[in-house]
């Protein structure tokens, strides 16, 4: 058999499989010789990914992929004539970098400039307040969620706290919050907001938040609260860092109860918030980076 065209492939008799083309293939390989190089029928689009990227992996994932399906191994040339497919039985991609030079600043987090709203009924709650913000995970154990819960009934009784359980997430909080409730020995109350701008108004009356959630860290710093973080993610962690945040690593957290107890009764007592100027320069960067997102959605 000889393929027509096959130098211009770079493609033998022995490197493919030749299959006859389909109606609609022909249909297009005929509206290519027509019109050549036509981009009617190019599909593009673009991703923007954030974070480190491992370009390794990258082109490890779509070598695999195109592995797995014969059709993105497929190119068409002509035997006497007419159209024929032909799929390579390997063909592998390289993802090319581009260096715009351009530098890269990681933006804040909006939540920092979102606005918050008062909650109804907080007020009358007696002072002073500390918001605990759990969530499912399973470095959360059942083994650790209990040494927290002892730790934070230590904790309470020791500051006389009226203890905020707040589920940002329903499905994966609220049990969470209700596991935790009745073994408090003081004041406690479950706060189930659904309103964000809630959510962030609620840290106003509160002195200290004890937090998983990134969103609750953030929303609780930039309300003035002192805060003490577990980590379950890198972006808590890197939250942690750049605010000098106390807290664990959830993975790494104390066994011991009164160790955690007296860490978070130090930092009640002692600990500082964050500064109003990196508040405040955190809030503007946030705001002027939804202005040049919406500029350049716009």
């Amino acid at each position: 058999m000889t393929l027509a065209g096959s130098d211009r492939c770079n493609i033998s008799d022995e490197e493919v499989f030749v299959f006859p083309a389909s109606f609609g293939q022909q249909r297009l390989w005929f509206l290519d010789r027509l019109f050549p190089n036509s981009s009617c029928y190019n599909v593009v689009n673009v991703l923007r990914l954030t974070g480190l990227l491992n370009v390794t992996v990258l082109e490890s994932s779509f070598n695999e992929i195109i592995r797995r399906h014969e059709v993105l191994r497929t190119n068409f040339d002509t035997v006497d004539g007419k159209p024929v497919q032909l799929i390579l039985p390997e063909l592998k991609i390289s993802i090319p970098l581009i260096d715009w030079q351009v530098s890269c600043t990681l933006a804040p987090d909006p939540v920092w400039a979102l606005e918050s709203i008062a909650v109804p009924g907080l007020w009358s709650l007696p002072a002073p307040r500390v918001a605990v913000t759990l969530r499912s995970h399973p470095l959360l154990t059942p083994a650790r969620l209990a040494t927290f819960t002892r730790a934070l009934v230590d904790f309470q009784t020791a500051t006389q706290t009226c203890i905020l359980l707040v589920p940002f997430q329903q499905t994966q909080d609220l049990a969470i919050a209700q596991a935790i409730q009745p073994q408090l020995p003081g004041k406690s109350e479950i706060f189930s907001l659904e309103d964000p701008k809630a959510l962030k108004g609620l840290f106003r009356g509160v002195e200290m938040a004890i937090g998983m959630r990134l969103h609750s860290l953030i929303m609780a710093a930039s309300e003035g609260c002192r805060c003490f973080a577990l980590s379950y993610d890198p972006k808590v962690s890197q939250l942690m860092s750049d605010l000098d945040m106390p807290g664990w690593e959830l993975a790494q957290m104390p066994e011991d109860p009164n160790v955690i107890s007296k860490m978070w009764i130090e930092h009640f007592v002692n600990g500082d918030a964050t500064s109003l100027e990196q508040i405040e320069s955190l809030i503007d960067r946030a705001k002027l980076h939804q202005e040049l997102l919406k500029a350049a959605i716009i």
